[in-house]
């Protein structure tokens, strides 16, 4: 882990999800050691360049958060839905737990 405390919130998530697939705390935690938050422009980056994305497909970005007027915790997630295709940004907690359904978007380590 590093030492970065957002990373590691990420990093936790994601191996919750892993393990609810059946793969041990340590196999995920190497299947993970090649990722890294993205910048947070990759949302907006994303949506201007992914037009053909399919309708019900939705995910979102991991990013460091960002806090919106009311200083609750988002990060960015795209979405085509029947309205369309949007970026918008979904409330983070800290005791959050994802479903092993919800996708990232994560960047691969230099």
């Amino acid at each position: 882990m590093t030492t970065n405390p957002i990373f590691n919130f990420w990093l936790m998530q994601a191996i919750s999800v892993l393990k609810q697939y059946g793969l041990e705390e340590r196999e995920a935690a190497v299947y993970l050691a090649c990722l890294e938050l993205c910048p947070a422009e990759v949302g907006p980056h994303l949506r201007l360049n992914y037009k053909n994305q399919p309708l019900g497909e939705w995910f979102r970005i991991a990013m460091k958060q960002i806090s919106d007027p009311d200083s609750d915790q988002n990060v960015f997630f795209l979405v085509h839905d029947a309205d369309g295709v949007w970026l918008s940004n979904y409330w983070t907690r800290p005791a959050y737990q994802w479903d092993p359904g919800d996708e990232f978007v994560f960047r691969l380590s230099k």
